[in-house]
């Protein structure tokens, strides 16, 4: 008896440490055709990389619903010459989804930029790590 519950006390805590452990490529959509300026809540750009590129995060709420879109940006000399290149959005479902998120999508609060190309994210007390965000689907995993 004593056996059976430690093996299944082992099998839940390695399961517990995969489920924290847990990192996933996430889609994203194109959403350069629409304009979300009038429904940002928050926007925040990171630094400017060495090849003259620049992200930036913005959370949009509509209604209740928070989004998160990852805009890539070029910047001419001296920080002239801005042009938007691409405006993705997170597939915040599958997100949610993925790591067992529950109640309604909203109060998401960007952190910090780790790097030019990755940022921190906390949902429901829990904080996210966001790389490789100039991809078609960036890595997100959980930050203990």
């Amino acid at each position: 008896m004593k056996k059976n519950f430690l093996l299944i006390f082992l099998i839940f805590w390695v399961l517990n440490m995969y489920a924290q452990n847990k990192s996933l490529n996430i889609k994203t959509s194109d959403v350069s055709h629409k304009n979300y300026y009038s429904a940002i809540s928050y926007l925040n750009e990171g630094e400017v990389d060495d090849n003259g590129k620049v992200y930036r995060v913005l959370i949009c709420t509509s209604e209740i619903y928070d989004n998160v879109i990852i805009e890539t940006l070029t910047v001419g000399g001296e920080g002239g010459n801005v042009k938007i290149i691409s405006r993705r959005q997170i597939d915040i479902d599958g997100f949610w989804q993925s790591f067992k998120l529950t109640g309604e999508i909203s109060g998401l609060k960007f952190i910090k930029w780790l790097k030019t190309n990755s940022f921190i994210l906390e949902v429901q007390h829990n904080k996210f790590i966001f790389t490789n965000i100039g991809s078609t689907t960036p890595t997100i995993s959980v930050l203990k």
